[in-house]
């Protein structure tokens, strides 16, 4: 999966990276109020570009050691984030398993994306 975007019917899942660091910002910021209902308490700090750049640097260390992964959901032709899919707590061999995560935009529930997203994209 390293740094391929992967596709479904109308959505790219785009592995995260430290240019989509602004888009990841303007999800967050944008969805503050509708993702605290779900999501831990987050600080005012979570909402900097500072540190949306290191979580993003994070996630391509984690990604590159097979830890974890964690996909932004895009609207195909889009450049605004629509939602997060993510694979976290990735154990490999006889065990393999993981946890799956997702959020999505407070306007985008409803549409199918979370669903969607979960299907298997063609790879």
């Amino acid at each position: 999966m390293n740094g391929k975007i992967l596709q479904s019917e109308r959505l790219e899942l785009r592995p995260s990276s430290t240019a989509m660091a602004a888009d990841v910002l303007e999800y967050y910021t944008a969805n503050r109020r509708f993702l605290s209902l779900f999501e831990p308490i987050r600080d005012d700090e979570f909402y900097t570009m500072n540190h949306q750049l290191g979580q993003m640097e994070d996630d391509v260390q984690e990604a590159k050691a097979g830890r974890a992964h964690r996909f932004w959901l895009y609207e195909q032709g889009e450049h605004r984030i629509v939602g997060m899919v993510g694979l976290s707590n990735i154990v490999m061999g006889p065990f393999c398993s993981c946890f799956l995560g997702y959020s999505l935009d407070g306007a985008q529930q409803g549409h199918g994306y979370a669903t969607e997203s979960d299907k298997g994209p063609s790879l």
